[in-house]
């Protein structure tokens, strides 16, 4: 039988504050009279992150504005401008408008009709016919709860080829020798692109296959340097094209360099990347501090890793005191990840933003598919993700001051899921305390791990999920939830009002959709899914009066 556990009766049985202890008794008296008249439970509120804009805003300091030479303040006539509104906090999926946009510009309102990259509600599109500055702009981003936020911008079109330009790259029809970088005569190769296209330089890269020459590895031969300072970091997709870059791993220890990318305005989107060996991007020192987008990307094969070695697609390396903001990994997909490597390996990101992706088709061993190894108050957010066909942890990561939300996740860990390791753990190794997380309206179907669990930990805050598994550790440990080195602090694992089952209680199919009588009851209510199609209500149960909402 499946197990519906309502986080306002444990309210009133573990405090966690004397302070409100008050308010929680007069909720739980409310509830019980709603109980004894047959009035539907007003449930536990879900306590929300403020609602924040990150992205399009002014010119202005990292976590608050955006360096000058960001991809969103520039365009090129003729050339579709392609960027997506993000925000984080309140409640999602949000809806979007404009106000003030040039002739031409939209953005697709949304809401989100699912996960995963088909839902890319919030895309601003603009093709400007001419140069020069247009807005200034206004997005206004607004949650289900009806709270708004905006950013305002400009937006400078120019034609301008080279440094602070732009520069164009054709595999098949450029010319490293006639060519000029412009989008008539563009350049042939990345070793082309490394020496002529120019600092702060955006590249947009047309139809074939890109390799790295030999001749652009540094002194060590295992890496190219890529810095803004003398070379462009933003490397975009030219619109209707795909562009392969291709770093020829084979399986052996030969090909084994990665790309250091350092600089304010790192910006990769719309490529597809395959064959990378361990490494294939590593973000070094993200410059002032502005965070890092990746966006549209297609990654395939990642043929080598080893436990340490940091293996992944797209590395962010460690900075004690120099996290980067608001870095952003979005409607893009990984598959055929092999060994002990990650699709992501993530240190030092503060308020970073993991969403509609999908993972799928690993062998993966002894790693997180998506590792948050944390940082400085990393505090991200984790949503709208796929995570399929594998037989590891989900998400996951050393997790170093981790907190943060995840949300509207479906994670399946395999067909016969493996207790040693978890669709989601929380703290893989016990390197500092992790801070408040809350976890809600998520699909997990496999452990869900909590390691290293001690009374300085937490609280973490199980809300509005499907949790499908064959049982978890007992003992002090939380239904359906496996509690690993854990000696203390088990009253720091707050349950509220899951959908908990085994995988014989027929809860979800093998998609991870709620199916038969769950279905017809808690579509939109418990679990990644969305119900805007389906005429079912998508909503949490209501909100108590503010005098009486309880903030962690």
């Amino acid at each position: 039988m499946h197990h519906l556990v309502h986080s306002s009766i444990i309210a009133c049985a573990h405090p966690q504050r004397r302070k409100q202890q008050k308010r929680k008794a007069m909720l739980c008296g409310i509830i019980l009279l709603c109980v004894f008249l047959g009035i539907p439970s007003l449930g536990w509120a879900q306590v929300y992150r403020p609602l924040q804009m990150v992205r399009p805003v002014a010119v202005g300091p990292a976590g608050s504005g955006l360096d000058a030479n960001n991809r969103v303040y520039r365009a090129y006539p003729g050339i579709e401008y392609n960027i997506h509104a993000d925000a984080i906090g309140g409640r999602w999926p949000y809806t979007y408008s404009l106000t003030n946009a040039p002739s031409g510009m939209t953005i697709e309102a949304g809401p989100c009709a699912t996960i995963g990259p088909s839902c890319t509600a919030g895309t601003i599109r603009w093709t400007p016919s001419a140069t020069g500055t247009y807005g200034p702009i206004t997005v206004t981003v607004r949650d289900l709860n009806g709270n708004t936020v905006t950013g305002t911008w400009s937006i400078t079109v120019t034609n301008r080829i080279g440094a602070d330009g732009f520069c164009f790259l054709d595999a098949i029809a450029g010319n490293d020798t006639t060519g000029t970088g412009s989008l008539n005569a563009p350049y042939r190769t990345l070793a082309r692109a490394h020496s002529s296209c120019g600092a702060r330089s955006i590249l947009y890269f047309k139809n074939g296959t890109y390799i790295f020459s030999r001749s652009i590895f540094d002194q060590r031969g295992d890496r190219v340097e890529w810095p803004e300072s003398v070379r462009g970091v933003i490397w975009i997709a030219f619109p209707g094209h795909n562009p392969i870059i291709d770093f020829e791993a084979d399986g052996s220890r030969t090909n084994l360099f990665f790309v250091n990318m350092q600089g304010a305005n790192i910006w990769l989107d719309g490529l597809e990347i395959r064959r990378v060996h361990s490494q294939g991007f590593r973000f070094l020192n993200r410059v002032n501090l502005y965070g890092v987008v990746v966006r549209r990307i297609t990654a395939v094969d990642l043929l080598e890793g080893a436990d340490g070695e940091n293996s992944a697609f797209f590395m962010w390396t460690t900075c004690a005191d120099c996290t980067s903001k608001f870095d952003t990994v979005q409607n893009s997909s990984f598959s055929n990840i092999l060994s002990q490597a990650c699709a992501l390996k993530i240190y030092a990101v503060e308020n970073g933003i993991f969403e509609t992706s999908t993972y799928a088709n690993y062998t993966v061993a002894n790693e997180a598919i998506l590792a948050i190894k944390g940082g400085l108050l990393p505090n991200e957010t984790v949503r709208a993700n796929v995570m399929t066909d594998r037989i590891n942890t989900g998400i996951g990561g050393n997790m170093t001051n981790f907190s943060g939300e995840i949300y509207h996740n479906l994670v399946i860990q395999s067909t016969t899921p493996d207790s040693a390791n978890g669709t989601l753990t929380l703290g893989v190794a016990l390197v500092h305390p992790l801070n408040v997380v809350r976890v809600y309206r998520n699909t997990f179907v496999g452990q869900v791990n909590i390691s290293w669990l001690q009374s300085t930990n937490g609280p973490y805050y199980f809300d509005y999920n499907v949790i499908v598994n064959n049982g978890g550790s007992a003992g002090r440990c939380p239904q359906r939830l496996s509690c690993y080195s854990s000696t203390s602090g088990h009253d720091k694992i707050v349950m509220g009002q899951n959908l908990q089952g085994s995988l014989s209680d027929g809860i979800v199919g093998t998609n991870g959709q709620l199916q038969g009588s769950y279905r017809t009851q808690w579509l939109g209510l418990r679990g990644y899914e969305l119900s805007w199609t389906s005429g079912a209500s998508d909503s949490i149960p209501p909100v108590p009066p503010s005098n009486l909402q309880i903030v962690f």
